[in-house]
């Protein structure tokens, strides 16, 4: 029997195996797979990336992705030992039949709860498909559909920061961080859309955003954020899976 655990990142640590799925924790800073074909030592897991099956190569056999995180994003990577469940878990990401939830760290005092729809344009800057950026354009692109719910609000440093809950109806490129950035709740640490002289009063290490939860049918998984990611001392917040 393929002992897959070996082929893992040494960062990445299973949180909990059934019915053929595998729930890990990715730590932000390591890419959910390769950038290009081949193997790539700081991407979940060290073995050749199958880029048309979305599926790590391991020794002949096929350990299958079902979603994806930016590599400065931590938290609940979901991976399949069986091509037939792979493909029906993949209808449900597909069909929106898949609850997730993220925790983030921003700018500001936010509303109880928010429903967010906006329209996403996302664009090349570069000439390959690795450098992507999203920006929202009313009634253009696609929709973007997330609901947003505020846990708890300090301050640090005389600067308001919020921890929400973020659920993403739909899956999009750079969602929640271009939705945050838009509605004026920037998330900490966010290079891309984020508030860079804000991030720097801070001494932001990372991007505090992380997929805590998806839940599936029954199926349950989540993980908690590692110790970095609350250093604000939040009361509603768990830390440590492990």
């Amino acid at each position: 029997m393929l002992n897959y655990s070996t082929f893992f990142h040494p960062n990445v640590s299973i949180i909990q195996q059934s019915d053929g799925l595998l729930a890990v924790y990715k730590p932000h800073g390591v890419l959910s797979h390769p950038n290009k074909d081949g193997v790539c030592n700081n991407s979940l897991m060290v073995a050749p990336y199958d880029f048309q099956a979305e599926a790590y190569r391991c020794n002949g056999n096929s350990i299958y992705l079902l979603n994806r995180l930016d590599s400065p994003t931590s938290g609940l990577v979901l991976l399949c030992l069986e091509l037939k469940l792979a493909q029906k878990i993949r209808t449900l990401f597909r069909d929106r039949k898949v609850y997730k939830a993220y925790y983030a760290l921003v700018k500001g005092s936010v509303p109880k709860q928010m429903w967010w729809e906006d329209q996403l344009v996302v664009v090349k800057t570069s000439k390959t498909q690795q450098h992507l950026r999203a920006r929202c354009v009313p009634h253009k692109g696609i929709t973007a559909k997330t609901q947003v719910t505020w846990l708890e609000t300090l301050r640090f440093e005389q600067e308001v920061i919020s921890l929400v809950r973020l659920r993403p109806v739909t899956g999009r490129t750079h969602q929640l961080r271009i939705q945050c950035a838009t509605h004026g709740f920037p998330i900490l640490g966010d290079k891309t859309y984020g508030q860079f002289n804000w991030n720097r009063r801070l001494q932001a290490q990372r991007l505090y955003l992380h997929a805590a939860e998806i839940k599936i049918d029954e199926l349950h998984f989540e993980a908690y954020c590692e110790p970095d990611f609350a250093p604000f001392q939040l009361s509603g917040f768990r830390c440590s899976h492990r």
